[in-house]
């Protein structure tokens, strides 16, 4: 699609804040009104519409994708999303532990036996650690734990929890980027240990190299995005 807009503004309007292209308040593909929680996200959102050149492109514009997400996709099934994310929990990526070579072994546990531990300090969650890929069942309490810190969450929260626990495959990653434990960037190292681990010790193909930075872009997008809902 081509530009067809010449300025973009943030826009108070009743619920929040929304984006004008020429003062038009856009709309998302599900024909629902783009209003967002915060000034700061709607700004950040016009400023990636002002930045499109001749041709729009929707993959340029992290926030206005997952402020899309939070409204056509997430708002509607908020308690199915919430149990889907609370899933997670169930079989963190954490908890699952490589049983040899011995350097993997010890490597997963100084980087993630500290994470838990928080995990537990700071939330109750306890977890149930497991040798290899067979499910390893955790504690009730920790489960229905996840479930009451995920119904705190907004659709715009989950949104972005949404990227980051599906990316890392750890609830308590995604936790921890949310209440600011842990910064993107660490928690892009720690949800993909062992696959960086391997490819530092048998090195990687370009292909592998490109995923990698567009999983670790959208983890700091999503990090972004959570910083912006929270600023007044």
């Amino acid at each position: 699609m081509k530009r067809f807009y010449k300025q973009t503004d943030a826009l108070e309007v009743e619920g929040g804040w929304s984006v004008g292209l020429d003062t038009r308040p856009i709309k998302t593909p599900g024909k629902n009104a783009l209003i967002v929680p915060t000034q700061a996200l709607a700004v950040e959102i016009a400023s990636e519409w002002d930045a499109q050149e001749d041709e729009i492109v929707p993959d340029s514009m992290a926030a206005m994708t997952l402020a899309v997400s939070a409204i056509d996709r997430i708002a509607p099934q908020v308690d199915a999303i919430v149990a889907d994310l609370a899933g997670y929990a169930g079989s963190d990526t954490l908890c699952y532990r490589a049983t040899e070579p011995h350097k993997l072994v010890a490597a997963q546990s100084q980087a993630w036996d500290p994470v838990l531990k928080q995990a537990e300090e700071r939330f109750g969650l306890r977890f149930a650690l497991a040798g290899g890929i067979i499910h390893q069942a955790q504690p009730d309490k920790t489960l229905a734990l996840a479930q009451e810190l995920l119904l705190q969450a907004d659709p715009f929260t989950l949104s972005a929890l949404h990227t980051v626990i599906s990316i890392t495959g750890s609830f308590v990653l995604g936790l921890f980027v949310w209440r600011e434990v842990i910064e993107g960037a660490q928690a892009f190292d720690l949800g993909l240990h062992e696959e960086l681990y391997q490819a530092e010790v048998w090195g990687s193909d370009f292909e592998a190299e490109d995923r990698r930075k567009r999983l670790k872009a959208d983890i700091l997008s999503a990090e972004r995005f959570l910083g912006l809902i929270k600023q007044n």
